[in-house]
């Protein structure tokens, strides 16, 4: 039977780089993001390489949107096997250009999405029946930096979420892990997004340590 991996923050890079890998293992895969023109360009690339792929317009920033695509989701699908959490803003921002309100926006995106969307995967009464749970991290998570404040923390923040809950779902059989990408996503390089999707489903297949950094 096919199984289902969500990946939420689908796009161009990373996003579509970790789908073509799982889709190449015979993966159905369900991509979230907010802008459904977007979604329509990367479900077609996916098409064309023979993967079963479909998509769901959410705001990952808006608790009701994700409510409503997770409900969606079920109906179509049944089961997400594997959710994948790969949304976040990754724009330049320091002390002295960050607001308050700023700073609450980037950890609703950052922080608070992956974690309403943990909730939801796990939840008895809406039965996804989620077993694998990854999120991008990334080096400013470890070694903050003041150009990219709210993002440093919001990792660490991600970081945290993902080691603690790693020993605590454990005993529920759900795997929780953190692929920490410890350079730019760019396509032809070591740092291309197929080869650092490959870290995602290294990790699916191992299901061992709760981070793996692609350096």
């Amino acid at each position: 039977m096919k199984k289902t991996v969500l990946i939420i923050g689908a796009g161009p890079g990373l996003g579509l780089g970790i789908a073509k890998n799982f889709g190449r293992q015979n993966f159905r895969v369900v991509l979230v993001a907010r802008n459904q023109s977007h979604l329509d360009d990367l479900i077609a690339k996916l098409q064309a390489e023979g993967i079963e792929a479909y998509s769901e317009k959410a705001n990952v920033a808006d608790k009701n949107s994700l409510q409503e695509a997770f409900g969606h989701i079920k109906s179509k699908f049944e089961t997400v096997d594997v959710m994948i959490y790969n949304a976040g803003i990754t724009a330049p921002a320091n002390l002295n250009n960050t607001s308050r309100i700023d700073l609450e926006s980037h950890f609703q995106v950052d922080v608070s999405g992956a974690y309403q969307c943990i909730q939801m995967a796990i939840d008895k009464q809406l039965n996804l029946g989620t077993k694998t749970i990854m999120m991008t991290g990334g080096d400013l998570g470890i070694t903050p930096s003041a150009d990219f404040l709210p993002l440093s923390m919001d990792k660490a923040a991600l970081r945290s979420m993902a080691q603690a809950l790693h020993q605590s779902l454990a005993e529920e059989n759900i795997f929780v892990g953190l692929v920490t990408v410890s350079g730019l996503v760019k396509s032809g390089t070591h740092f291309d997004p197929e080869k650092v999707g490959q870290a995602y489903l290294q990790m699916y297949q191992s299901q061992t340590d709760w981070e793996i950094t692609y350096k």
